[in-house]
């Protein structure tokens, strides 16, 4: 068994997630939090987090659950994560070497200040002569603050994964050839180019997306990776939205297809217009 909380603003949502002979299964879940009172709140370049607020959550989840182990799998706020991807000839095989490395490439575009740096890196192509690295990034300061929250409570944390990252696992078997992701949640969206095997450019934002703003969206994201990186963009389009709207298929290109629940191998008892504000949590099951 597998525990996650989905974090957002204002509260979070605790699933538990099982995977047996490729059948995820979602047993339940349960929300906390959403009084109006805010998790963390970040301005500009600083971000501080409640963690006397967030501990009272964990508090009254600890009382809840039955598990004997205490370990909650994390998948971070939109608002607060970005990504990049680089291609390199040669990794540098010290770790502190491979984040002086990669600050040297891409520190003068992260949008927060070096010492605030939480980095993730993962090798996710390797050829011959060249390999891809995928960065991700959040704010070292509320990773910190959050583990304390979790240790205060009896609870320790695995794994801390990115959302874009956590929809690759669940849509996988879907993902046959060059396409462009888009998901649609209630309170944000992300968008990410998945080719060669490999995610290469991922934007996320922590608002709604109107469904009459998705093609300009869509052309922006693409034009911004075409100037920067010479990328003949797929045709093809994997679309989500949570929010369930019939008529979101008249707003996107004609090669666009949805991703049904369905598809994505998943059993529940958990009620079908709940379970979709909770599918992403499945993929952290890799």
């Amino acid at each position: 068994m597998n525990s996650v909380l989905l974090l957002e603003k204002e509260g979070f949502s605790y699933v538990n997630i099982e995977k047996k002979q490729g059948i995820i299964t979602l047993s339940g879940f349960e929300r906390f939090g959403y009084e109006g009172i805010q998790l963390f709140q970040r301005k500009g370049t600083e971000l501080s987090i409640e963690c006397e607020y967030i501990t009272k959550l964990l508090n009254l989840l600890s009382k809840k659950t039955s598990e004997k182990r205490r370990e909650l799998n994390i998948i971070l706020p939109y608002s607060i994560t970005w990504y990049y991807t680089l291609n390199v000839e040669d990794i540098p095989k010290n770790r502190d070497e491979l984040y002086d490395f990669v600050m040297w490439k891409i520190g003068k575009i992260i949008p927060i200040p070096k010492e605030q740096i939480e980095m993730r890196i993962d090798i996710i192509s390797k050829m011959k002569e060249q390999t891809v690295l995928l960065i991700a990034i959040t704010f070292k300061t509320f990773i910190i603050e959050l583990e304390r929250c979790l240790r205060e409570s009896g609870f320790v944390s695995p794994l801390i994964v990115p959302p874009s990252i956590a929809i690759l696992n669940t849509i996988e078997p879907l993902l046959t050839e060059n396409c462009l992701i888009l998901w649609l949640k209630e309170k944000g969206f992300s968008m990410m180019v998945f080719a060669d095997a490999t995610p290469r450019y991922i934007r996320e934002l922590d608002q709604t997306l109107p469904i009459e703003r998705i093609e300009a969206e869509l052309y922006s994201f693409l034009s911004t990776i075409r100037r920067n990186e010479d990328l003949i963009a797929p045709e093809r389009i994997l679309y989500f939205d949570e929010v369930g709207r019939e008529d979101i298929g008249k707003y996107l290109p004609e090669k666009s297809n949805p991703i049904l629940l369905s598809d994505l191998k998943i059993q529940t008892n958990i009620q079908e217009n709940l379970l979709r504000r909770f599918v992403i949590a499945a993929g952290v099951i890799s």
